[in-house]
């Protein structure tokens, strides 16, 4: 079963399930950005087993953009 971990998006807490993974995998591939390209590839990755409403689309990006650059230290 895969973990599925909460990040906040537009000030409300939301379970995102393979975050990690997706983190993971990202800073292997653009360990140092830019932001767009990485905000892109976590929307293809998560996009995958999470629904992403359209209309919160850059909210979301935004939200695993933050999470990477924890990730990332």
């Amino acid at each position: 079963m895969e973990k599925i971990k909460k990040i906040i998006v537009d000030g409300f807490p939301i379970g995102i399930r393979g975050l990690d993974d997706a983190l993971e995998a990202v800073a292997k591939k653009f360990p140092n950005g830019p932001d767009e390209r990485v905000k892109e590839e976590l929307l293809k990755i998560l996009s995958l087993k999470n629904y992403i409403p359209e209309s919160a689309v850059d909210r979301y990006k935004e939200a695993f953009l933050r999470e990477f650059k924890k990730f990332t230290g």
